[in-house]
């Protein structure tokens, strides 16, 4: 689904590094880090907003830099930590939005695109939520949205910057557990960037770990390395 070869991620100069990595679809992957090293600039670099350094990007087989706006919206999406708000938009308008990469120039919708909105809707269970403006909804409500979007712009690859942000105890286990379902029902390729380490070793199939000093991100299976293995891999100073 993705492939990574010899990349260095950064603006001007590298920033982290990847040797190689292959993330797979029907896969949930946690990206750990300390705070500035980089986590956000990455999953910026995978959707296509910040070019890498060096090396390539792969999403299903294709070049991400030869893609055009429109086919790299139609495989990978973000899905940022601040929510856009816009006046007066309901939270069904923005759902709709989801289908602009399938719509034509005019931006017409169909029959075949509210249906899916719809069937959206219905798995997530947020009916009582459409009607509402999105400047209404509360933290955990913006994040359940955001992510009902990118499951209407059916991309195979979803990216989610720190979603569990802002929210409390019970809402970050909800939301991750709509998102691990998701990712499982639709066979997705998910990777969320989260401070949270108790909930992300229990929801991720795989890890995405930052080392301080060497900036290598570097790709474990969950069930194979513990808490305190990834605490001195990626926080040794505690």
């Amino acid at each position: 689904m993705l492939q990574i070869n010899s990349v260095e991620i950064g603006h001007s100069s590298a920033l982290l590094h990847i040797s190689s990595l292959q993330l797979e679809k029907g896969k949930l992957y946690g990206l750990i880090g300390r705070n500035g090293i980089g986590k956000s600039t990455f999953l910026q670099t995978l959707v296509g907003v910040i070019p890498p350094v060096s090396g390539e990007i792969l999403v299903q087989g294709n070049n991400l830099e030869t893609l055009r706006k429109k086919e790299l919206a139609k495989n990978i999406a973000l899905v940022r930590t601040s929510f856009p708000i816009i006046e007066n938009l309901s939270v069904y308008s923005y759902l709709l939005l989801g289908r602009v990469p399938y719509t034509n120039i005019f931006g017409t919708t169909n029959a075949q695109d509210v249906a899916l909105v719809s069937s959206v809707i219905d798995l997530l269970q947020i009916a009582h939520l459409q009607a509402k403006f999105t400047s209404q909804l509360s933290d955990g409500e913006k994040q359940l949205i955001a992510i009902a979007q990118v499951l209407v712009q059916q991309t195979g690859v979803v990216l989610l910057d720190e979603p569990t942000a802002f929210l409390d105890y019970e809402n970050k286990w909800k939301i991750l557990k709509i998102v691990k379902k998701c990712t499982e029902e639709n066979q997705l390729c998910t990777v969320f960037s989260s401070h949270d380490l108790d909930i992300t070793l229990e929801v991720a199939d795989n890890l995405l770990l930052i080392h301080p000093q060497t900036r290598e991100i570097k790709g474990v299976k969950t069930a194979e390395i513990s808490k305190d293995e990834i605490i001195s891999f990626c926080f040794p100073n505690l």
